[in-house]
């Protein structure tokens, strides 16, 4: 329970780094959905990077978090354009 919404994010991210956005849309409606049992996501880079500026350390709140990341999905957008909106959005709406 306490890292069910962590598992569906991680899947959704890979997901859609691999290009299968169905899916991605998947996990993330999953994760939504999830979040009456974790309502908590740690976030500590949305994906790897060598610039420490990527670090994003944030407890996220998982319904907020599935419908950004729906939303950004949903516009197909690139992976990478993604992963930045998300982790601006991170940064912005959740605590350290």
């Amino acid at each position: 329970g306490h890292y069910l919404s962590d598992a569906f994010h991680a899947l959704a991210t890979i997901a859609m780094r691999r290009g299968y956005t169905n899916s991605s849309l998947s996990y993330l409606q999953a994760m939504k959905q999830s979040a009456g049992a974790d309502k908590k996501v740690y976030i500590f880079r949305m994906t790897w990077s060598p610039n420490t500026n990527d670090v994003v350390k944030r407890y996220c709140d998982t319904g907020a978090l599935a419908d950004t990341s729906l939303q950004l999905t949903n516009r197909k957008l690139s992976f990478d354009s993604v992963m930045t909106e998300v982790t601006k959005w991170a940064r912005g709406n959740c605590k350290p």
